[in-house]
């Protein structure tokens, strides 16, 4: 029986309702997905930022462990900190660091702030880029834990080491091929470093932590950072250079006066030194005292001058003196061994004596007094400035020659060991204004040499406070 026309109108109907309602569902669901999605998508970039703030945040904490002085040019004011406003001070600040200061990472951006000594360090991260006006950013901060400052015994292993201004000219060679390290015959500056002439460095480098140039003449063969980070390196912890910490290795107290007397480390009269320098050590004698001459005292400090004679071992404290040693004395068959100590009179800037000078034709080596209780590397002590020179050869043998101010190196003077200038200040009238090496100099540095001097060390505690700003 044929079938009614109205009543296959009505299933043809049903049918495309059916379709549409099919169509809406699926375009209902599609739309959900998609919403799904790029909520998905935003919380990925928003996990991404914070791992890009905490990326930053551990960055500039080993940065700041490794060089306590570490300081970023925009930074978040202490005004900031604790405040409703801390976030976006943190994110205004990042906005303006230079482009250099934005640390790529896998999936995201971050920049590190911190302010010049201050113990709130800020990481601030960003998915899709700093510069990117759809980006997520998340901003998180630590604290140091409180600082305390701790002495260390210093290890020598840079050919020249200043705490300030290093200028390098003239014809000096710093290393030798058959003498490898880690930082051999290395120069570096914790201020601005000039190097021009005909300069070598055969094995090691030269840098600076403010800055530096070096000319067209310069011949470099040792590793290096690049050229763009040589002169922006993590300043160096320098020793303390104070001679009357070391008066315990005295065997000869020089006093004022051009009294000799018996210091505590003497191998039999040490006991009568009693507790400070030239006061109830034995005198020994008046004027000249193993081939030392007293030349004048005056306002009580001592000159002292040694020129000709027989080269005595020992190891000899010049209390508020300066002293010069010339002339000829030991072989390299037969080193002169010695220990020079040389304090001023005074603090910074107004040091007086404490001077050390050497020249002529000297081959010297370390002493070891009998109160080391290790291996003595030190040479040449000075409270306030030491010129080494010479016009002929000069052997000072794996040794540490150090001043509390400056010290010029130059004439053809040949050195096994490490120069250390802590640059503690320049005070007036003293030798020298700058520390610097000159003339034919040669320098060399077999590798890290352990001393009695102490440097300063700032600690931090561990990081504390870590929290997401919001």
């Amino acid at each position: 029986m044929p079938r009614s026309t109205d009543d296959a109108g009505i299933g043809v109907l049903a049918v495309i309702m059916f379709g549409a309602a099919l169509s809406l569902v699926t375009a209902m669901v599609m739309s959900r997905g998609a919403a799904q999605f790029g909520n998905a998508a935003a919380d990925s970039c928003w996990e991404a930022a914070l791992d890009g703030a905490e990326s930053a945040l551990n960055w500039g904490a080993a940065e700041v462990d490794a060089d306590h002085s570490f300081a970023t040019d925009s930074y978040v004011p202490s005004s900031f900190v604790g405040t409703s406003d801390e976030r976006a001070a943190a994110v205004d600040a990042a906005d303006l660091a230079a482009e250099t200061a934005v640390l790529q990472f896998s999936e995201s951006e971050g920049v590190f702030l911190r302010g010049a000594g201050s113990t709130v360090l800020y990481g601030v991260g960003y998915c899709d880029g700093r510069d990117d006006e759809s980006r997520r950013v998340r901003v998180v901060r630590s604290i140091l834990g409180s600082a305390q400052i701790v002495s260390m015994p210093f290890d020598a292993s840079y050919a020249f080491l200043s705490g300030a201004d290093l200028t390098i000219t003239g014809n000096p060679d710093f290393g030798d091929l058959e003498v490898m390290g880690n930082n051999a015959a290395s120069a570096h500056a914790n201020g601005f470093m000039t190097v021009s002439g005909n300069v070598t460095f055969w094995t090691g480098c030269v840098t600076s932590n403010d800055g530096g140039e070096v000319g067209s003449n310069v011949e470099i063969f040792g590793f290096c950072p690049g050229p763009s980070e040589r002169f922006d390196q993590p300043l160096k912890d320098i020793p303390e250079i104070i001679p009357e910490d070391l008066w315990y290795l005295s065997e000869y107290d020089m006093c004022p006066g051009g009294i000799v007397r018996a210091g505590p480390a003497h191998p039999t009269l040490g006991g009568t030194a009693g507790a400070a320098p030239c006061t109830t050590g034995q005198e020994l004698a008046t004027g000249s005292y193993r081939s030392f001459d007293h030349q004048t005292t005056s306002g009580g400090i001592a000159t002292w001058n040694r020129a000709a004679g027989t080269k005595y071992d020992g190891s000899y404290y010049f209390h508020h003196g300066s002293v010069s040693l010339s002339g000829n004395a030991g072989t390299e068959a037969d080193l002169w061994r010695l220990l020079i100590i040389a304090s001023s009179s005074g603090e910074c800037p107004n040091n007086l004596g404490g001077d050390i000078s050497t020249s002529g034709n000297l081959r010297m080596a370390t002493y070891q007094p009998s109160t080391a209780l290790e291996p003595n590397n030190l040479l040449l002590i000075a409270g306030r400035d030491i010129v080494a020179s010479g016009n002929g050869k000069i052997l000072y043998s794996a040794a540490v020659i150090a001043a509390h101010e400056q010290i010029l190196y130059t004439g053809n003077v040949s050195v096994e060991g490490s120069f250390v200038a802590q640059e503690a200040c320049d005070s007036a009238g003293s030798p020298l204004s700058e520390s610097s090496v000159l003339g034919n100099a040669v320098i060399v540095t077999e590798g890290s040499l352990a001393t009695s001097l102490m440097v300063p060390i700032t600690i931090y505690g561990s990081l504390d406070n870590w929290a997401e700003l919001r």
